[in-house]
């Protein structure tokens, strides 16, 4: 991957890590042969990095990563770790349905809020809240699918997704807290098989003692392009001024 952007200059920098790559080498992630982001940033960037936080196996966006060979790498990370508690991150999700759940339509309602509590690997219970935007949905009904924009308040583990499927909207790809018929579906029009249809397309930092304000978008990869522009109808095309304005994403409709 390539550096998203240089806002961070010496101290720090942004990768865009595509979709079915894992962030570090794991048995959780299980250990094959894609090469994992941790690696493929030092061999970009020519240096020693650690990765400040991480995105999901399946899902793609920036991740930001600290230098790690300078004198104050230690400090640098745990700075940059304490800005992301307080930074603003604006996901794209693709997700099955809609916008409407009963008498609910989620696409009249802006942004609003799911404060749920949800239970970690251990099963111990965190509060969770995540802020959700429908922006657009397909309108049709043999590919009920919306384009979604998620800004979670808090971290816990595959909030954004669990949330989602709360609203009985799961995302596209999602092999855990999915539907295997609907994943199927998406599969069979061009999503890859370990891929999650979420991106993390847009991260805003406080500026920290050493490093600076960071406010950064990674550009929607193109599997994800390629479903919305072939496969869900008009919703790029009504999604793209929101998209724009929410989440830095700058495209022309239709290209």
């Amino acid at each position: 991957p390539g550096p998203a952007d240089r806002t961070t200059r010496h101290a720090a920098q942004v990768l865009s890590k595509p979709g079915s790559v894992p962030c570090h080498a794991s048995d959780y992630v299980g250990r094959d042969d894609v090469v994992p982001l941790l690696q493929r940033g030092r061999d970009a960037l020519g240096r020693r990095i650690n990765l400040v936080h991480r995105l999901d196996r399946g899902a793609s966006g920036c991740v930001v990563c600290a230098f790690a060979d300078t004198d104050d790498a230690t400090a640098t990370t745990a700075a940059l770790s304490e800005a992301l508690s307080r930074a603003e991150k604006t996901y794209v999700a693709l997700v099955r349905g809609q916008g409407v759940l009963g008498e609910r339509d989620f696409k009249t309602e802006g942004w609003f809020e799911i404060d749920r509590a949800i239970k970690d690997e251990a099963g111990r219970v965190n509060d969770a809240t995540t802020r959700f935007r429908w922006v657009a949905s397909t309108g049709d009904p043999e590919k009920r699918a919306s384009v979604v924009l998620a800004r979670p308040r808090t971290g816990r583990w595959h909030q954004i997704r669990r949330h989602l499927n709360g609203l009985s909207h799961p995302i596209l790809g999602d092999s855990s807290h999915g539907n295997s018929h609907t994943n199927r579906e998406w599969r069979a029009r061009g999503l890859p098989g370990a891929r999650l249809a979420l991106h993390l397309c847009r991260v805003s930092l406080p500026a920290t003692e050493l490093t600076p304000a960071i406010d950064v978008s990674c550009p929607l990869p193109d599997d994800l392009n390629v479903l919305l522009r072939e496969h869900m109808g008009g919703t790029l095309e009504d999604a793209s001024e929101a998209l724009r304005a929410e989440a830095g994403l700058n495209f022309g409709v239709g290209d």
